[in-house]
């Protein structure tokens, strides 16, 4: 057990209990140039599968990932974004996966509420198109990245995600899951590196709410989690990782000062649009039951199919129109989702 910055974080799990699992068969991830599918890419590279393919449409960032990674295993990178039904499409048919990690999707809720339509474009026409291929091309396992902002939704991102898990929920069949937590240290946007830059440039550390707390993880205690949930799936499941109590996040931000001994300022800037003050884990009617350091959610809900992917095609005529009614549709879709 160590402490990052005030933040406790727990040991890593032994992959080896899991190596045989992924010995030989085919890998794929999305967004494999992110800070979650490009930690994945790496574990799993060590694990001996028999091809890992890699996508994403940053090109850059993929170009990073192929160099570090290259004499690992059989490696494939293949520029393709997930909106792109065709080439989805041609990918699975050629590669036939055993095994997809869905991480590609638009994270950063402020520029999502600015822009829903990309939103729905990206995180369900992506998903959609990657679980139909998935199910076409008789993949054995798939896994959804999700986000604890799809919990009683107040941003567009967070709605989108519940979605996907519906999604996932109502067309997935056995071994199809979904893999929701909160945020990553260190990841792209998230508050670390903002923090630390602020530090370096001796300028004020900005806290949008004194009393702004998130549940936190190691990207590498994520992803040795998210491995393990792999074998776990059986149908639909939605798990959820043990990441310890919420932190506020201007404790992270008085750590952060102490152990840099500067005596700068914090600045309070108010919550940015879809922000919550607080976020959950569970929806009220999931019941959790818990596996090692992964909590299972399930209910009694049975999705139909037909309706939730009639809707997101409905919701996607919307988005090439950059229609206002957007929000009013995600609402009907997600009861739970709330202006904050």
């Amino acid at each position: 057990m160590t402490i990052f910055n005030g933040i406790e974080t727990r040991s890593e799990i032994d992959l080896d209990k899991i190596a045989g699992y992924f010995l030989g068969k085919t890998v794929l991830v999305t967004g494999a140039a992110g800070s979650i599918g490009s930690e994945l890419a790496a574990r799993i590279s060590n694990l001996n599968p028999g091809k890992l393919i890699l996508i994403d449409n940053n090109e850059t960032g993929l170009y990073e990932v192929d160099m570090n990674l290259k004499v690992n295993c059989n490696l494939l990178c293949l520029i393709a974004d997930v909106k792109d039904k065709n080439r989805i499409e041609k990918i699975f048919n050629i590669e036939k996966p055993d095994i997809v990690y869905h991480a590609a999707a638009y994270k950063h809720i402020p520029l999502m509420e600015l822009h829903p339509g990309e939103a729905v474009k990206n995180n369900l026409k992506g998903t959609l198109n990657v679980l139909r291929s998935s199910l076409e091309n008789n993949t054995k396992k798939f896994v959804l990245i999700s986000s604890d902002k799809a919990v009683k939704p107040c941003s567009i991102m967070g709605a989108t995600k519940r979605i996907c898990e519906m999604l996932v929920q109502a067309m997935g069949t056995n071994g199809y899951s979904s893999v929701r937590f909160g945020n990553v240290l260190k990841s792209r946007g998230s508050v670390i590196p903002l923090f630390e830059r602020q530090i370096n440039e001796n300028r004020p550390l900005t806290v949008t709410h004194p009393d702004m707390e998130r549940y936190f993880m190691t990207i590498e205690e994520a992803c040795n989690l998210i491995l393990e949930s792999t074998i776990l799936s059986e149908n639909g499941e939605i798990f959820i990782l043990d990441m310890g109590k919420p932190i506020k996040i201007i404790d992270i931000a008085k750590n952060m000062l102490k152990e840099s001994k500067k005596d700068l300022e914090i600045k309070f800037i108010g919550q940015r649009p879809g922000e919550k003050l607080k976020e959950e884990l569970f929806l009220d009617h999931e019941k959790k039951t818990r596996h090692d350091k992964i909590f299972i959610a399930s209910n009694d809900i049975v999705y139909d199919k037909n309706k939730i992917i009639s809707d997101v095609e409905e919701l996607l005529v919307m988005a090439e129109e950059d229609a206002y009614e957007i929000k009013n549709k995600i609402k009907d879709m997600v009861p739970s989702f709330k202006k904050c």
